[in-house]
């Protein structure tokens, strides 16, 4: 081959390797940390709005963070840290210090001790939920994913600017709740202007029966007044499993769903364990569109008893893949919250903020 081919694909192959490169690729984000430290944002700001600025600001401030937003990045395995911490028992490889932590727990007398001991007291723990967010790199950065005016400082100030930004991105989507507490509900209403929240009635003994069900299509079906509308439903406790009975009998509904967020889902009786084991699966959750739809669940936790709840029980499972490898349904652990200590206020922003990142990322 003579010289001048050689030279001919290289400079071929170089050119084919710059466009590969100019592709924007979706940031690589953890969901959970992102949720976290976008509240812990949230709550500075509502500190500085009571206290200005100053000593007394940062302490209050990490008083309601500490605890009440549980974060940390060597928390994965929580419940087993929590339960009976063995340093044998550490994911291999382990995470920076993690040894460390675990055999610090393990000294400790029961489960609340080791709560406080991994997310209040741990220096991991408070430099990322105190520290500046935008350590997290721009993977991270909400102006990023949603554009101008989202950075983190206007959304510790629940900035008009990002206001407007959710307003654009949320315009076709209505937020029904189900068992969701009416403070969240009212604060998640006057979060963004214009947002279309749509409540529906209490689910009832039997929140899988036919009657809960069709009381949850009812208010549904009225609210979606254009063909444009989507839904995002967020349910609560014992309701969520009527949300999830909603979306295996309701193909319309699950066509028009872009996301499923569970607060402190109760699905630990036998009939809820039964019909997750029969129902909830890629075939019977799958779309018309053939798309993957993310199911996220937040696990409500006090910190008195971290695990008087059983967290696997408000988590949903993770199906296996259609035979083709899809998966219809996207589990995603957004890890524990002290859900009756959180200012509804915070949390309904919070809430908006992650849904509106996940739709755009």
């Amino acid at each position: 081959m003579r010289l001048e081919t050689w030279v001919e694909l290289a400079v071929l192959g170089l050119a084919v390797w710059a466009t590969v490169l100019s592709i924007p690729r979706p940031p690589r984000l953890h969901w959970e940390r992102l949720f976290k430290v976008g509240l812990s944002a949230l709550l500075a700001g509502e500190v500085e709005r009571e206290l200005g600025a100053g000593a007394p600001a940062r302490q209050a401030w990490q008083d309601r963070v500490l605890g009440v937003v549980p974060w940390s990045p060597l928390g994965r395995d929580a419940v087993g840290k929590l339960a009976d911490p063995r340093v044998e028992d550490v994911a291999v490889p382990a995470l920076e210090g993690e040894r460390a932590l675990v055999e610090a727990l393990a000294r400790l007398p029961d489960t609340a001790a080791r709560f406080r001991r991994l997310y209040v007291e741990d220096a991991h723990a408070i430099d990322e939920l105190l520290g500046d967010p935008a350590r997290l790199g721009p993977d991270h950065d909400p102006a990023r994913i949603l554009g101008p005016g989202a950075g983190w400082d206007q959304v510790a100030a629940w900035d008009p600017a990002l206001q407007a930004v959710l307003a654009r991105r949320l315009a076709d989507v209505v937020f029904v709740l189900d068992g969701v507490a009416e403070p969240v509900g009212a604060a998640l209403a006057e979060a963004v202007p214009g947002l279309r929240v749509v409540a529906v009635p209490p689910a009832g003994p039997d929140p899988a029966g036919a009657a809960a069900v069709e009381a949850l299509f009812a208010p549904v079906e009225a609210a979606l007044s254009r063909d444009s509308d989507r839904v995002v439903l967020i349910a609560a406790g014992g309701a969520v499993l009527r949300t999830l009975a909603a979306l295996v009998e309701g193909g319309g509904l699950r066509d028009r769903c872009l996301a499923v967020l569970t607060l402190g889902a109760a699905l630990g009786d036998e009939p809820a364990r039964a019909w997750l084991a029969s129902h909830f699966d890629n075939e019977r959750l799958d779309t018309e569109l053939r798309r993957s739809v993310p199911y996220l669940c937040v696990v409500d936790v006090d910190p008195a008893d971290p695990l008087a709840r059983d967290w696997a029980d408000q988590r949903l499972p993770s199906p296996p893949p259609l035979p083709s490898g899809r998966a219809a349904v996207d589990v995603v652990d957004l890890g524990p919250l002290h859900l009756s200590a959180l200012p509804p206020r915070v949390l309904a922003r919070g809430v908006l903020l992650l849904l509106a990142l996940r739709l755009a990322a």
